[in-house]
């Protein structure tokens, strides 16, 4: 993983509210530094140039790599409440029509419509 890739998921966590950037900067180069092998010199410590302290970049470190072993979570259960939510609003929008579920119109609303009671007008002349 680059530096940017520990940069962004440590977005996740509180270490952007708790340390100074350059600290952060520090740590996300180390663990990068660490994943790709490749050795930072210490003689002086590289990160006392940007004014970090050790026991910051491991608390960043720490904090960070503690993203890793998050177990994922299971949508399964959100995916389904959300998938009964848009049903019930679907039939909410139909019945605010006047239809029923499958489209076709609510008999309840159309105030007691039937073909036989359609009014008439009754003619004497006839």
């Amino acid at each position: 993983m680059s530096f940017r890739n520990y940069m962004n998921d440590s977005l996740r966590t509180s270490v952007f509210v708790r340390f100074k950037p350059e600290t952060i900067a520090c740590a996300c180069i180390y663990l990068a530094a660490r994943a790709l092998q490749i050795v930072l010199p210490n003689r002086p410590h590289w990160f006392v140039l940007f004014g970090a302290k050790e026991e910051e970049i491991q608390d960043i470190c720490i904090t960070t790599l503690k993203l890793y072993t998050r177990k994922k979570p299971n949508y399964e259960h959100v995916e389904k409440e959300v998938e009964k939510r848009k049903v019930a609003l679907q039939e909410a929008k139909l019945k605010a029509k006047g239809l029923n579920p499958d489209g076709t119109p609510a008999l309840s609303t159309l105030g007691g419509f039937s073909p036989g009671s359609k009014p008439c007008k009754y003619d004497e002349r006839q």
